[in-house]
């Protein structure tokens, strides 16, 4: 790993600069491990909100490598070899671990660091958090020792910045010059996770947490969205790479599969690419924001004098000129569930019982004093239903049939 400490030249010695001449550099196609997706060599990034399921895509990854199963694109299968975890956020015992398995992937080959052995000033060894600031040249040694490493992940990667400025891009830069110094020496994927910020704008590179630097730095950036026509349905889309062709995005569900230790999360990947733009996906536009809270607002009002069926607050919708897709969408924002009130009776959309009357969605989506949505503690509300209808896609079964 090349030496990044600048140390003091001899007397009467100048800084040289080091050139090579192109000629001399050999060309070399570039190494994928998940070809036009992440690549060998490189760093990458993969960013988005919480809960939408990044920790699952490192882990479905870590699974692929470890037991060479096929890309969900289809492309090809992945290449066998080790994989080096560090994860500030999920337990190895009951949450990592058991998520690569019910995955597929071989457990034997996943290393997880989380701490380091040092000294003191007095020269006592103990062990403290494994960071990037301090101990690249520790990961390198791992890498060595471990071999066949093919990919090394780093969730959050904020989490290991050892003091260094997340928002500082030249104390960013500084750090991850030699990590990827590191990936391409060893021919390993470096896969960094971040969350997104607060921010808005047109790039939605500007939406990853901390300095630019870090999806500067990284060759190949995808970025994790939730469908805006689907809830239950997530996106990873491509931000930003200098290294591939745009193919696309990919979608995926959130599904859970029973294991020895209980019900745990996994992926299932839709294979065809995703045509939408990441900004679009973290953006939604102010138009349809106020439609979505209108119909939010028709949804209460018509639901405050008790349940009714989904088929006919579709047909409501429909007289209303709402879109039915804007009213599916905004019942979790109204406060509205859908209950199945008995076998074979179809679903009945109503009021949560513990949604209180307190605030309203106003038509820019503030919250304001809400005096007209009280419902009465009766059978209005859902408190007095048995049986919650949700599918295992996050779908009405009725809505399904409409």
């Amino acid at each position: 790993m090349t030496n990044t400490l600048i140390h003091k030249l001899p007397e009467g010695e100048s800084p040289q600069p080091i050139t090579r001449q192109l000629s001399t550099i050999e060309a070399e196609r570039i190494r994928w491990l998940w070809i036009n997706r992440f690549a060998r060599g490189k760093l990458n990034m993969l960013a988005g909100d919480p809960k939408l399921g990044k920790s699952l895509i490192t882990a479905d990854l870590t699974a692929r490598i470890t037991a060479g199963l096929v890309w969900p694109d289809l492309a090809g299968n992945a290449p066998v070899g080790n994989v080096i975890f560090a994860s500030a956020e999920d337990d190895p015992a009951d949450t990592i671990r058991p998520r690569i398995e019910a995955a597929g992937g071989d457990v034997s080959r996943v290393f997880i660091i989380s701490n380091v052995t040092d000294l003191d000033r007095d020269g006592v060894p103990y062990e403290r958090s494994f960071n990037l600031r301090h101990d690249g040249h520790r990961l390198e040694q791992e890498i060595e020792r471990i071999g066949e490493i093919i990919a090394v992940i780093v969730d959050p990667v904020t989490a290991y910045l050892g003091g260094t400025d997340s928002h500082n891009n030249a104390e960013v830069r500084e750090l991850l010059a030699p990590l990827s110094t590191l990936a391409a020496e060893h021919n390993v994927a470096v896969i960094a996770v971040s969350h997104l910020n607060k921010g808005s704008g047109t790039n939605a590179l500007y939406r990853v947490s901390g300095s630019l630097a870090f999806t500067a730095a990284a060759r190949a950036c995808w970025l994790v969205a939730k469908d805006q026509d689907d809830d239950a349905r997530r996106l990873m889309l491509p931000s930003g790479s200098n290294i591939a062709p745009d193919v696309g995005g990919l979608a995926y569900r959130i599904t859970t599969t029973d294991t020895e230790v209980g019900q745990v999360p996994v992926l299932e990947w839709e294979p065809e690419p995703v045509d939408v733009d990441a900004a679009d996906a973290l953006t939604p536009d102010s138009e349809e924001r106020d439609e979505k809270n209108e119909a939010a607002e028709w949804l209460r009002e018509i639901l405050s004098n008790g349940p009714l069926k989904a088929a006919e607050i579709k047909k409501l919708a429909n007289a209303e000129g709402l879109a039915w897709r804007s009213v599916q969408r905004c019942r979790k924002q109204a406060g509205v569930e859908s209950v199945r009130a008995g076998f074979g009776q179809g679903s009945r959309w109503c009021i949560r019982a513990t949604d209180t009357p307190s605030k309203n969605l106003g038509a820019n989506g503030a919250n304001a004093e809400n005096k007209g949505f009280q419902e009465p503690p009766d059978s209005h509300s859902c408190q007095s239903r048995q049986q919650k209808d949700t599918g295992t896609n996050g779908t009405d079964d009725e809505e399904i049939e409409l």
